[in-house]
């Protein structure tokens, strides 16, 4: 159907004009069977309103032949099928489905009227007999780097002392430094026995068993000046 209002009424729309190019096309295009002879083939092209110009080698429109062009109708689109239908049929109930809940979402109460309902709720919540808390404390997880605080029971020192030959300078600093995490005025003096008893287990004379405890001694004093009274 043509334009019905605006600059172009009454002329044809573009998918008019496009079926129209589609069906000259079809109508104007020149055929020659398979197995024509010359003659047959100049009367084909003369019959279609051209005639042949040898001398320049090009058809010539003739004049004789008028062709008028109908607008073909749009093709008919194909019945949906079953399946098709059924489709269409669920699509639009959802489509229902998703409309009410948009309509129901916009009559919720907004601004001050969703307030007093919000209070209304919170009374109602409130009426309800809150639930029991249960009767235990969480311990505080201990911090990176805290050392425990030790206890009457733990009081004294239970840290396994066992040297290997070697460098048994080396061993007893690193005991002493790992000792002085929990050193306290309690275990201080069952360390130095300690210390005493694995290096007396040693095959090492008196002197160098003693100049060994007296580095872990000095070691503690130079740390812990509190705790040097106690390794004298």
């Amino acid at each position: 159907m043509p334009y019905k209002r605006g600059e172009r009424k009454g002329k044809l729309t573009i998918a008019e004009l496009r079926r129209a190019v589609r069906l000259h096309n079809k109508l104007t295009k020149v055929s020659i069977p398979r197995g024509a002879s010359y003659d047959e083939i100049i009367k084909i092209i003369n019959d279609n309103g051209y005639n042949v110009d040898h001398a320049n080698q090009k058809l010539v429109p003739s004049g004789k032949a008028k062709i008028e062009v109908p607008v073909p109708p749009p093709a008919k689109r194909k019945p949906k099928s079953d399946v098709d239908k059924k489709f269409d049929k669920e699509l639009k109930e959802l489509m229902a489905i998703a409309d009410k809940n948009i309509e129901k979402e916009k009559k919720k109460p907004v601004g001050k009227v969703k307030e007093a309902v919000a209070k209304i709720e919170g009374k109602e919540k409130s009426k309800e007999k809150p639930k029991p808390k249960p009767n235990f404390k969480l311990k505080s997880p201990r911090k990176i780097g805290e050392v425990a605080k030790p206890t009457k029971k733990s009081a004294g020192f239970d840290m396994k002392i066992t040297f290997k030959t070697g460098n048994l300078e080396n061993q007893v600093r690193q005991t002493t430094k790992g000792f002085l995490k929990s050193a306290s005025k309690d275990n201080v003096k069952p360390f130095i026995t300690k210390i005493r008893r694995s290096l007396g287990v040693l095959n090492l004379n008196e002197k160098d068993r003693r100049e060994l405890v007296d580095l872990s001694k000095s070691i503690i004093k130079l740390n812990r000046p509190k705790l040097a009274s106690l390794v004298e």
